[in-house]
């Protein structure tokens, strides 16, 4: 960084320690380098998805809060299976996230790094890379938040996930991390904190 400072001007011996210090902060800042999933996480894997933005924003926001769940999400060596909701998906429940989680949107549930937490565990099941080929009605998928996720069949064969609070369709199903499958959901389990 080179400063240049026009010696014409006036200015306090405070004031321009200011100014350099505010300077140098800026351009720290600015030169941190962003926390880069390895291309075969989970995050990664998410992050890929054009309809699945939103939970990677809330995904890689969790993680940058240090939140356990979401930091084993970028990174390779996690089993699990990832429930993870489309775009779509939080723009359908809106009323829904208000009325259980007691936010208005997507930006203040991000900016409650709890609820966030939360919000991230009742989308990821660890210990188990679930592929939805033996999904069958009955089955139950372990969940540290909401204890349990009921899974039961749809028309046409289609899978559900049931939560606490309202049931989700799986879109597109076994998205593959290194050892973690991905299902895209039509929208997010709810659960009440």
């Amino acid at each position: 960084i080179e400063l240049v400072v026009n010696k014409d001007i006036n200015m306090a011996p405070q004031h321009f320690a200011l100014l350099v210090a505010t300077v140098l902060f800026a351009a720290h800042v600015s030169a941190a380098p962003a926390q880069v999933p390895p291309p075969n996480s989970p995050l990664a894997v998410i992050c890929k998805q054009v309809d699945l933005k939103t939970f990677c924003d809330l995904l890689t926001k969790a993680r940058d809060n240090n939140d356990t769940t979401a930091k084993m999400m970028g990174t390779t060596g996690v089993v699990a299976t990832v429930l993870a909701p489309t775009d779509r998906g939080f723009v359908l429940t809106i009323k829904t996230m208000r009325k259980f989680l007691g936010v208005d949107d997507v930006a203040e549930l991000k900016d409650n790094a709890d609820l966030l937490s939360k919000f991230v565990k009742s989308h990821v099941v660890l210990g188990r890379a679930s592929d939805t080929r033996s999904w069958r009605a009955g089955n139950i998928l372990t969940n540290a938040l909401t204890n349990a996720l009921q899974m039961v069949e749809g028309l046409k064969m289609n899978l559900f996930l049931k939560g606490p609070v309202n049931t989700s369709k799986v879109v597109r199903r076994n998205l593959k991390a290194t050892k973690t499958l991905v299902q895209v959901m039509e929208v997010p389990i709810y659960f009440t904190p």
